[in-house]
């Protein structure tokens, strides 16, 4: 039965002649009839343009070097074997405890 039936949606009536006529079985589904439409998504162009495509460049070719100069940066180096420890161990620990169902 409906979990609030003194809550009236619009599709109420339907909804409560459905539960009361369906069979108790394991694969309970809503009907199309009574299952809200789905949201339309806007077709999107399919090309950004030249001046979105220079942008989008642009900004990859920041982000590359912004990476790079952290990669030779010393802290980056010093870090390194802490680093690497903490991926071996957690590597370890994944493989002691096996794969989780709850992941």
């Amino acid at each position: 039965m409906a979990a609030f039936p003194e809550v009236r949606g619009a599709d109420a009536d339907a909804y409560l002649a459905w539960v009361a006529g369906k069979p108790a079985t394991a694969d309970d589904h809503i009907p199309a009839a009574l299952a809200p439409p789905r949201p339309r998504i806007p077709a999107a162009p399919t090309s950004l343009g030249p001046r979105a495509a220079r942008e989008l460049a642009s900004e990859h070719g920041r982000l590359a070097r912004d990476f790079d100069a952290l990669r030779r940066s010393r802290s980056w180096r010093l870090t390194a074997p802490a680093r690497s420890a903490a991926r071996r161990l957690r590597a370890s620990r994944t493989r002691r405890q096996g794969p989780s169902a709850d992941r």
